[in-house]
Parts: structure tokens; C-alpha cells; sequence
């Protein structure tokens, strides 16, 4: 279950980070 915790907060820290790197890039949230 931890592994599983783990991967989620990953993907969000991916997402917020990606988020970031395209600046105001909204076609990526999009």
C-alpha cells in the first residue's frame, strides 16, 4: 500500500512539476 501512496504522490509531483517547466504553457494542463 505504501508503494501505491508513493507512485500517487509521484504522478503529482510530476504533474506540478510539468506544470511549472511549461511556464504558461496551459495547453498542458489542458
Amino acid at each position: 500500500v505504501v508503494i501505491a501512496t508513493h507512485d500517487l504522490g509521484l504522478m503529482e509531483q510530476v504533474d506540478a512539476r510539468r506544470m511549472i517547466l511549461a511556464g504558461g504553457r496551459l495547453d498542458i494542463y489542458d
